[in-house]
């Protein structure tokens, strides 16, 4: 991309070396006084993302991926609206770990493919399993990985850089709205657990440190009645049968 007065200017375009073809740089709403014999001009929808949706980026054009990497990293380039400034950076080619939340964007849409999908939300009553398509694998013997900051899986970035591990996530998402992008986590939805009146609660753990051979139930350790499964694991909370009593668990 060459100053040229937004295409106005034929003579610097060419005298600073102005290429021929598809031009990253892009017109917003006005008037322009262009030689359209120099320069041809089509015009295409802006870029809209309503409140119930998320946008999805993907290009063919920029740095390859390294070698393990899925995604493209997060790049400064005004959510891919200046797309001068995404190569300047370093964009890489093809899917994009950011994102675009509700609003209007001017994207030049012959670089950057926009995908719409919908948001993720849990209702009352749920709470939402994440597992992770990407990252590091699990260690050996591990079933779920360690929970890491990532605003409720809503920053991806942060969650490879912060040692995010593919696979069942031990945080939950519970009632809200996310803006997830469900090509990198996979949600599922369950029902809270509800222990009526009268009754309670046998726990069986699927994960947790092993017992002793004397031992038939698992220790007590505090962990939010189950609720907190990473301080379940953290405090030696053991697999299988559970010592503790419940009468209110939400599910993990």
């Amino acid at each position: 991309m060459v100053d040229c007065d937004d295409f106005q200017d034929g003579s610097e375009f060419i005298q600073k070396g102005g290429q021929k073809g598809k031009q990253r740089g892009i017109l917003t709403e006005g008037t322009y006084r262009i030689n359209t014999e120099l320069f041809r001009v089509r015009t295409v929808p802006i870029t809209y993302i309503s409140s119930e949706e998320i946008g999805l980026v993907e290009t063919e054009d920029g740095k390859p991926l390294e070698q393990g990497e899925n995604l493209a990293r997060k790049v400064d380039c005004n959510n891919f609206q200046d797309a001068q400034a995404f190569f300047d950076n370093g964009g890489q080619a093809g899917k994009q770990l950011a994102t675009l939340r509700a609003g209007k964007y001017y994207i030049n849409t012959d670089i950057f493919k926009i995908k719409k999908v919908s948001v993720t939300r849990i209702s009352s009553g749920e709470i939402g399993l994440v597992e992770a398509k990407y990252r590091k694998y699990l260690e050996q013997g591990k079933n779920f990985a360690n929970k890491v900051d990532c605003n409720n899986f809503q920053d991806t970035q942060a969650f490879f850089d912060n040692g995010g591990q593919a696979g069942k996530q031990l945080a939950i998402l519970e009632t809200g709205t996310y803006y997830i992008n469900p090509e990198i986590f996979n949600i599922r939805t369950v029902p809270i657990i509800r222990i009526p009146k009268g009754e309670i609660g046998l726990v069986i753990a699927n994960e947790g440190a092993s017992k002793s051979y004397e031992q038939t139930l698992g220790k007590v350790v505090e962990c939010y009645n189950f609720q907190d499964a990473e301080a379940f694991l953290k405090n030696g909370g053991q697999k299988g049968k559970q010592c503790k009593l419940n009468q209110f668990i939400r599910g993990i």
